[in-house]
């Protein structure tokens, strides 16, 4: 399994600040599966949008979320 891992922000003044960070693979993955899940098969509205950046070394996958949820984003980092 290739290591994943996660950080969750939130806005504040303008910046994106961390607030949560897991480092657990297993947890990102099941955590990714499950966004991607409501988003694409059960069409949730509390997910505004989900994209992917291919960087050199991983791939960056970005879940932003509505302000009805309390806004703020994951962001999922999965090496090559």
């Amino acid at each position: 399994m290739k290591n994943a891992s996660y950080i969750y922000e939130v806005k504040q003044n303008g910046k994106w600040t961390t607030t949560h960070t897991c480092n657990d693979a297993r947890q990102a993955y099941e955590d990714l599966s499950h966004e991607l899940i409501a988003k694409k098969l059960c069409n949730c509205t509390y997910i505004r949008s989900i994209k992917r950046q291919q960087r050199y070394t991983h791939v960056e996958v970005i879940v932003t979320y509505t302000d009805d949820c309390g806004g703020g984003r994951r962001v999922y980092t999965i090496e090559n």
